[in-house]
This record gives C-alpha cells, sequence and structure tokens, in this order.
C-alpha cells in the first residue's frame, strides 16, 4: 500500500512546487553519476551508474526522472556439496522530488524522495553439478537520499549523493536496501 501512495504523493508535490515557485517557468537539466553501491546479503560493492533529466522550478524545488543501473552483485558460498555463486542486478526508472537549500550562489545542500520501478536479474550457479537457475522480478520501491551541490557555472555543477533504495518496506526483507554514494555533473540546458 505504501509504495502505491508514494508516487501520487510525490507527484502532487512536484505540481505544488511548481504551482508556488517564484520562476514562471521550469529550468531544464541533464544529470550524470557513478558511484558505489553496496546491498543487503553480498559483501562486494558494485558501480552504479545513473543519467537522466529534471526540471527545477524556482530555488527550492525539482523533478527528476532517471535510469539507475546499480551494477551487479556477486557472493559465492561454500556447501558440503561444492560452491554456489550467485548475482543480483538491478536496473530501473527512478522519479525523485528534489528539495534544494540553497546556502551561497555556489553551494547548496538537497534532499529527495520517490519511486525506484525496478528489474532484479538474479543468477545461481552451483559448482558441484554444474547446473544454474535465474530469476528476474519486477517492483517499485521508496527510495531517499541527498547531498551537496557545487555551482561550477551558470551551466554546469557537480554534485556528490547517498541514496537508499529501501527494498525492505514491501518485499518482506527479500534483499533489504541499497546504499549509493555517488558523484556527479548537471548541465542546465
Amino acid at each position: 500500500m505504501r509504495k502505491l501512495l508514494t508516487l501520487p504523493f510525490a507527484l502532487t508535490l512536484a505540481i505544488s512546487a511548481a504551482y508556488y515557485s517564484s520562476s514562471a517557468y521550469a529550468e531544464s537539466y541533464l544529470t550524470g553519476s557513478v558511484g558505489s553501491a553496496t546491498t543487503t546479503g553480498f559483501a562486494e560493492d558494485s558501480t552504479t551508474l545513473n543519467f537522466g533529466a529534471g526540471a527545477r522550478f524556482g530555488d527550492f524545488f525539482a523533478l527528476e526522472v532517471s535510469y539507475l543501473d546499480t551494477g551487479e552483485f556477486t557472493a559465492s558460498e561454500t556447501y558440503n556439496d561444492g560452491q554456489l555463486d550467485n548475482s543480483l542486478k538491478f536496473t530501473g526508472l527512478n522519479v525523485s522530488l528534489i528539495g534544494h537549500l540553497p546556502l551561497s550562489d555556489d553551494l547548496e545542500l538537497y534532499g529527495k524522495v520517490g519511486q525506484y520501478f525496478w528489474r532484479a536479474d538474479i543468477n545461481s550457479y552451483a559448482h558441484a553439478d554444474n547446473s544454474s537457475a535465474s530469476l528476474r522480478l519486477n517492483d517499485a520501491d521508496l527510495t531517499y537520499g541527498g547531498g551537496v551541490l557545487m555551482h561550477l557555472s551558470k551551466q554546469l555543477a557537480l554534485k556528490a549523493e547517498y541514496q537508499i533504495i529501501d527494498f525492505a518496506a514491501d518485499n518482506d526483507g527479500a534483499f533489504g536496501s541499497t546504499d549509493i554514494a555517488s558523484v556527479g555533473f548537471i548541465f542546465k540546458l
């Protein structure tokens, strides 16, 4: 139930932000980032890629849509019968409402909340009998985070961000959560 309410709530906030912003138009931008992710049940980190587009409404609000690839998480387990190798990869569309807090002309903090519409590809390989299994799942879950934005020029800004995808909210803890630390850019159109 919670995941069904998150997206309409975020869209309502975005529409309100556009209406009450001091600017009569939206400022469009492109964004991209690379980072490192950890997820529940997998010891090794993966490399993430995130790219998308957004619209900023005044000084305080933005709406962003991006493609997020968490990279591949791998884990190996040893049993009496041999070794089992597992891999997990999430890809999907991330829709977020972003609130900005300008600290100066060149620096601002931001927080974000949204919905991650994901696909998970899960693969396992048992060495003992050379067998494998694959599973593909689709769902949508809450994502939230924040970061720092540093403006280098009127068109270009650098960002450092920490984001959490809360899978535990809707999947009985099957995936837990994925934490992502990333650095990237914003290019204003």
